[in-house]
């Protein structure tokens, strides 16, 4: 088993390529090739390739992960998929940076408070909301229960009543969740706007006034939350979370869109699916290679993706995939 050279910081693409290499691998396993005692940054990053798509759970071990059979190219895939973190690490970096500057001349704890317990959580969680002046984002690693909208039903309607653009993004796996669809029906025609991105890696509430709160557990008795008041912070949040929102696919088919897909962008994109260049493409459908690059960028713009990994990803959920 040959190893990876790295340091403490895990680069995903190299995950990705140990795996492919040896077929399946467990998290401790991946651990000792990459030079890493972070198997907790591991396990994260394993858990966002598993939610893209690019490796699943080895049917054999529970704790394996192998790659699945590839239809299109890895070397483009990884290249994306590096660059996509890359930049998200840079923005969480330079807030990590300015906690840290303003942790060392000990301005943060008069600025931040921090929460123990879900019901405290919720209430100062309504506080923040209550604030907002006229923007609200929401970011969320894991997918709401029913119980959880439900509550927030009346909260979030009463907000979007006084102007607050009121903005969500979910993973990808919100999707296959018939109650987070009926939430997102329910509130569209209020004003609400909830898309969902493959990198949600925090639960975090941050608004327009600098009040930023970030969610960390799930168990309602111990999970913990820092409500943090500094414009310098807040910007950085409200920054990080507009550019992932835009980078991020509406949840609802009702978007035009994204429901105008022509025969030929079908044909496209089942081809890109397949692993055909655009040179093999356009010989088959007898268009330029230019021309099916002008389709693929249209249909990134469309569909708010970046890499055509991701509008691979938009495409298997939507059906378009399917024949």
């Amino acid at each position: 088993m040959e190893t990876v050279s790295t340091d403490e910081t895990i680069n995903p693409s190299d995950i990705l390529r140990c795996v492919v290499k040896e077929g399946s691998l467990t998290p401790a396993e991946i651990a000792t090739m990459c030079h890493s005692s972070n198997l907790e940054d591991i396990e994260r990053i394993i858990t966002s390739f598993l939610d893209l798509g690019v490796l699943r759970k080895s049917s054999s071990q529970d704790n394996r992960v192998r790659a699945p059979e590839p239809q299109a190219s890895y070397g483009r895939a990884l290249t994306a998929m590096t660059q996509r973190f890359t930049a998200d690490a840079e923005m969480l970096g330079h807030v990590a940076a300015v906690l840290n500057e303003q942790s060392d001349g000990g301005s943060v704890s008069a600025n931040c408070e921090v929460f123990v317990g879900h019901d405290e959580i919720v209430n100062r969680l309504a506080g923040t909301a209550a604030r907002a002046r006229s923007v609200l984002y929401s970011l969320l690693p894991r997918v709401p229960s029913p119980q959880a909208l439900a509550s927030a039903l009346d909260e979030d309607t009463s907000e979007l009543r006084r102007g607050v653009c009121m903005r969500a993004i979910y993973p990808e796996s919100a999707r296959d969740q018939p109650h987070v669809l009926d939430y997102a029906r329910a509130m569209q025609p209020q004003g609400e706007e909830i898309r969902t991105h493959t990198f949600t890696p925090m639960r975090v509430s941050a608004t327009d006034r600098g009040e930023v709160m970030v969610i960390d557990g799930t168990d309602p008795l111990t999970t913990t939350a820092t409500l943090i008041r500094d414009p310098r912070i807040g910007d950085l949040f409200t920054a990080f979370l507009e550019d992932l929102w835009q980078r991020s696919t509406p949840l609802l088919d009702g978007d035009p869109a994204l429901s105008q897909i022509s025969p030929r962008e079908l044909t496209i994109i089942r081809m890109l699916a397949q692993g055909r260049t655009d040179d093999d493409i356009g010989r088959r459908l007898t268009l330029a290679p230019r021309t099916i690059r002008r389709v693929i960028g249209d249909l990134h713009r469309r569909t708010s993706t970046g890499t055509r990994l991701e509008l691979g990803i938009v495409a298997e959920r939507r059906g378009w995939l399917e024949h």
